[in-house]
């Protein structure tokens, strides 16, 4: 099924993407003059100006050193010194609209910008699992939490200025809308699925899963302790004892408690070993204990949900919201070629030789 369009915590092509960045070729000014080294010996000079706001050098070089933790966290290779100055030109230029659009913001943008912002640091901080896990995979990326906060919060209010002076403004026929959904069937394919209930006991720290080259298994006695308390598990729940009892009272399923160890997967969702065992079961029926990587796992089907065709009516608000944004991502260049205009945007950084 077509996955649905996010404009919102996603900065798309207006603050990330490429046709952003090229949107913003703007010429290089000569360099501001220095203030003399008797007052300032290093001074923080602006590497861009527009009207109401201007982009320090220390905030061009805070990016690129966040980029660069980052490229680091995700396992890959240093960056060549050739290289910097290509990345940091794209950096500015992201820099550059977000400014632009957060200088526009009005009061309800901050607002819902706000609420989005907050909504995507919770979200990234639920997945890592505790509070010690977050702390340690955002540093590991150049950050702290305070400034992930702010530069999510910063990108929602950025998104709803785009979205209120250009994306909102496209209108998109219904026979647009119609036309897509019968030109792209296999979107709208929902694949089997399976609703099931697991407990799970793990055999490797959930807090180190996000963490550049951590040994993720737990000690030999961990494993080895949380096996024999997974076959107990397992024993009791052949023996009919309340599989949903059994799954809050053991399994390390950190969301257990808010969905009572429950889960509706989709076949090409999960790993090989977890998929076959799943699809192997009859509703009502408990698997036997089915190793993965992230450990052992007791599974009991609820039933099985057909392959079917998602019907239009459900999914048209949702097309209609990608072809608007398709359409949006095409006006971008033009957009922020008017709004560097109206903002006299001047690079002040030095051409480097060619």
């Amino acid at each position: 099924m077509m996955p649905t369009p996010r404009l919102l915590l996603r900065v798309r092509a207006a603050v990330l993407g490429a046709a952003l960045l090229s949107a913003f070729a703007v010429t290089a000014a000569e360099p501001a003059p220095a203030k003399s080294a008797a007052i300032e010996l290093f001074p923080d000079l602006p590497v861009v100006k527009g009207k109401g706001f201007e982009i320090k050098a220390s905030e061009l070089e805070r990016a690129f050193m966040e980029y660069r933790a980052n490229q680091a966290a995700r396992g890959q290779a240093a960056i060549p010194e050739a290289q910097r100055r290509e990345i940091e030109d794209k950096l500015l230029a992201r820099m550059i609209v977000t400014r632009i659009l957060v200088s526009k913001a009005r009061p309800d943008d901050k607002a819902k910008g706000e609420v989005a912002g907050n909504k995507a640091y919770a979200d990234l901080r639920q997945r890592a699992g505790t509070d010690e896990s977050f702390k340690r995979q955002v540093e590991s990326m150049g950050m702290t939490t305070e400034s992930l906060k702010s530069q999510l919060i910063e990108r929602g209010v950025s998104e709803e200025v785009f979205s209120r002076e250009v994306k909102n403004k496209i209108a998109i026929p219904d026979a647009d809308v119609a036309k897509y959904y019968t030109d792209n069937p296999a979107r709208f394919e929902q694949p089997e699925k399976v609703r099931i209930s697991l407990i799970l006991k793990l055999t490797v720290d959930p807090s180190l899963l996000r963490v550049p080259n951590a040994k993720l298994d737990l000690p030999e006695e961990k494993k080895k302790a949380n096996r024999a308390e997974i076959e107990k598990l397992l024993a009791r729940a052949q023996m009919g004892e309340d599989f949903t009892k059994l799954v809050l009272e053991g399994s390390d399923d950190p969301d257990k408690k808010a969905n009572n160890g429950e889960y509706t997967f989709p076949r090409g969702a999960m790993s090989p070993e977890f998929e076959q065992a799943c699809f192997a079961l009859k509703p009502n029926e408990i698997s036997g204990i089915v190793v993965t990587k992230l450990g052992y796992q007791v599974i009991k089907l609820h039933e099985k949900i057909p392959a079917k065709k998602t019907e239009f009516e459900l999914v048209k608000a949702r097309i209609r919201e990608q072809l608007q944004q398709q359409e949006a991502e095409k006006q971008m260049p033009g957009y922020f070629e008017k709004l560097k205009a109206e903002a006299e945007v001047k690079i002040l950084r030095a051409v480097p030789p060619k």
